[in-house]
């Protein structure tokens, strides 16, 4: 079956409608009119004063034609048909010059526009597909589970890639640019959908975790996340899946290659890469698994091995049988002068974000193995910084592992498959970094069940040098089978999709006027000619809904995108508001919700909270904070005596929290406390007054004095020990303080 393209209408059609309305009611009127007039007069001789008196009088001319039975249908069918007549002599006026699909003539092109229910077959996608909008038990339940690529226009029918598909890969290309529903239409219209297979997913805003980590905990899933914007979540250390040199030359080429400005290796960028993966090799042989990992191999790195005369007798006391000798060797041995300061300044390039705090605190350890995504379904959420991904680096080390892992664990089986299927839904893929060889990963990894959901925001994203380039990225295009386009922005973009889609045979009237002797003749032929089955400009113009699917071995289909919330109703969200938290009582489910536990969230990096721990406030801050306390004297002056109540209340609810339980019921003597009150001012007083004269140990000596005749005053153990601590704070500052000068 072949789709007609249908004729639109110009901008301009609805004043020439309007014209064409207004015109059909003034000549029905007057035909009616006039039938008035010859039924009202005795003669039949015409006069036109007579007939346009009776003209006027509407009234009686719309009672003689709609009241009478046999006048009322005239009276309604008379303006269509003029409106209907004066339409279609306007009609090159009213729409676009349109053509005929003539792709069955094959002059200029074969390719058409399929309906997509030719491929909802069975074997193609699947025929279970129906669904009730705002009925996610119906949708749950009742859809098969799949690849949910879009929906037929203007029908509850979704297009799903099922498992028993005869699509010879289950690799999705989708090209979406911003705003275009990537996300609400594809990515968690496709973590619901899925149901029984592990899920890979990309995670920009955090978004799909939000809305969708609790359902998949529903559905059985054990979920994981990591997070490479804050590194708040899970840790991961690169080297833990380094088992041999090759392993290490790998790494340490993603690495290396992130750090350059085209992804592209120079001589001292490739020396560099061979130093990092030999330094690695000498860290997982020489350190027990607690201890290698990155930021130990920095250490070496810096101690050892960045100063030459270091590097040499570091290299003297390394054993010959030594694993990392041979590589260590090959690349330091002989280098010296401006080559060995270009090598590395090129090393340093390529660690320098593994000295940054947080990754280096990040990297220690492993929270997780990649072999938990075989036991049992499961989902992990990965966070990455968008809109430019600063620790490329460290992302494409990740994913590399990941399926490098994948590619081991499938081989160990007998079946030389996955136990469990994983579908890597790439958001942003541009984004994570360069996978490697991944043109060759599309090509094998069906045979694996590992699905790759390759999303893009334009294809010179993949062209960039520093990723594939402009050939490697033609070849990861054709190993999607199927290509989802959900809108396009970029010209270039737009250009190549159309050459993708092919070129297609129209036919359209082609109209000649010949004028001769005085007389005028028109002809009108059938013309073919060559034509973009989907031209650049009409990419361009995409509207909302609409999207175009090529799936291999058929022709382009016109479709329209699936949003969760059109086939799930409000299962995840009502109103832009998350919603399954009410949603999942509908289904049935009973658990307690999952609460986050938030003491296994590492705290972010602070340079000022470090310095306080540290340094204490600067003097700066010292007499900020002391001119805002005599501000508060001078301000609460009249409020003394109120305040001194407050003041005394407010230590003895200090002291008493503070106590063992043992001692919770003990009551503490206000009167003792408003001395220590009293006491501890004039302590104050007495400092400000000597700060300029004293040294820190006169200062020591005096608050001491003043301690013993405060511990005299008070009977209450919790302010001795509140004082002691005072001491003891005291005490440590003037230590490292000294140690500071020092």
């Amino acid at each position: 079956m072949t789709i007609r393209k249908k004729r639109k209408l110009k901008k301009s059609w609805k004043p020439l409608v309007s014209v064409c309305a207004v015109l059909s009611i003034f000549i029905s009127y007057s035909v009616f009119a006039f039938l008035f007039h010859m039924m009202n007069v005795k003669s039949l001789e015409f006069k036109f004063e007579d007939f346009v008196q009776n003209y006027s009088r509407v009234s009686d001319i719309l009672t003689f034609t709609y009241g009478d039975p046999n006048l009322k249908m005239i009276g309604i069918i008379v303006p269509i048909l003029f409106f209907a007549f004066f339409l279609y002599l306007r009609r090159e006026s009213l729409f676009e010059k349109q053509y005929d699909d003539a792709s069955e003539f094959g002059l200029h092109g074969t390719n058409k526009l399929e309906d997509p229910t030719n491929a909802i077959n069975g074997q193609v996608l699947s025929n279970k597909n129906e669904y009730i909008p705002g009925d996610f038990k119906n949708s749950l339940k009742n859809v098969e589970e799949g690849i949910v690529l879009g929906k037929v226009p203007n029908e509850n029918k979704l297009l799903i890639i099922h498992d028993g598909t005869e699509i010879d890969n289950k690799n999705v290309l989708v090209v979406g640019s911003p705003g275009s529903g990537k996300g609400q239409s594809y990515v968690i219209t496709n973590i619901i959908n899925i149901r029984t297979q592990s899920l890979i997913a990309i995670d920009p805003k955090g978004e799909n975790y939000t809305l969708t980590h609790q359902l998949k905990r529903d559905q059985g899933y054990k979920v994981y996340t990591i997070d490479f914007v804050h590194f708040s979540e899970a840790s991961y250390n690169p080297l833990d899946l380094i088992l041999t040199d090759e392993d290490a030359q790998k790494v340490s080429k993603n690495i290396v290659s992130s750090s350059t400005k085209d992804g592209k290796e120079d001589f001292f960028s490739e020396r560099a890469q061979k130093l990092l993966a030999a330094l690695m090799v000498y860290i997982k042989a020489t350190y027990p698994k607690v201890e290698a990992n990155m930021a130990t191999l920095i250490t070496v790195y810096n101690t050892s091995v960045k100063d030459p005369e270091k590097c040499e007798k570091f290299l003297e006391l390394l054993p010959k049988d030594h694993p990392a000798y041979g590589l260590l060797t090959s690349v330091l041995d002989g280098l010296a002068g401006n080559t060995r300061a270009s090598v590395i300044a090129s090393f340093d390039s390529a660690i320098g974000i593994f000295q940054l705090s947080r990754i280096k605190e990040m990297t220690k350890k492993s929270d997780f193995t990649f072999d938990q995504f075989q036991d049992g379904k499961s989902i992990l959420y990965v966070k990455i910084q968008v809109p430019s991904n600063p620790y490329r680096a460290l992302t494409s080390v990740f994913f590399n592992q990941m399926i490098d892992r994948f590619y081991m664990l499938a081989a160990q089986n007998e079946s030389n498959t996955l136990h469990t299927p994983v579908n890597f839904i790439w958001d942003e893929f541009p984004n994570i970094g360069k996978i490697d060889a991944y043109k060759e990963v599309l090509s094998t990894c069906r045979g694996l069940l590992m699905y790759m959901h390759t999303i893009i925001q334009d294809i010179s994203q993949l062209q960039d040098d520093k990723l594939y380039g402009e050939k490697g990225a033609r070849g990861i295009i054709s190993t999607h089978d199927s290509q989802l386009i959900l809108r396009v922005n970029e010209k270039e973009t737009a250009k190549i999709i159309s050459e993708r889609f092919g070129k297609t045979t129209v036919k359209h009237k082609a109209e000649s006027i010949t004028i001769s002797k005085g007389s005028r003749s028109v002809s009108k032929n059938d013309q073919f000619v060559e034509r973009d089955l989907v031209t650049a400009g009409e990419l361009l113009k995409m509207k909302k809904n609409q999207a175009y699917l090529l799936i291999a071995g058929h022709d382009v289909m016109e479709i329209e995108k699936a949003y969760q919330y059109e086939v799930y109703g409000d299962l995840l969200t009502k109103n832009r508001e998350y919603n399954y938290h009410h949603s999942r009582k509908k289904l049935g489910y009973k658990d307690p919700l999952f609460t986050e536990d938030a003491s296994n969230k590492k705290k972010d990096f602070s340079f000022e909270e470090y310095q306080k721990q540290h340094y204490g406030l600067s003097s700066i801050e010292q007499e900020a904070e002391t001119k805002e306390q005599q501000s508060e004297v001078k301000d609460g002056s009249s409020l003394e005596n109120q305040g001194e109540n407050e003041a005394a209340e407010s230590v003895e609810e200090e002291a008493t929290s503070k106590l063992p339980n043992e001692l919770k019921d003990i009551q503490i003597d206000k009167n003792a406390v408003q001395d220590f009150k009293n006491t501890t001012e004039n302590v104050k007083k007495e400092e400000e007054k000597r700060k300029e004269t004293r040294s820190h140990d006169d200062m020591l000596d005096e608050f001491e004095a003043d301690f013993e005749a405060v511990e005299m005053l008070t009977d209450t153990s919790q302010t001795v020990n509140h004082l002691k601590k005072e001491m003891e704070l005291m005490n440590s500052h003037s230590s490292h303080s000294s140690h500071v000068r020092s």
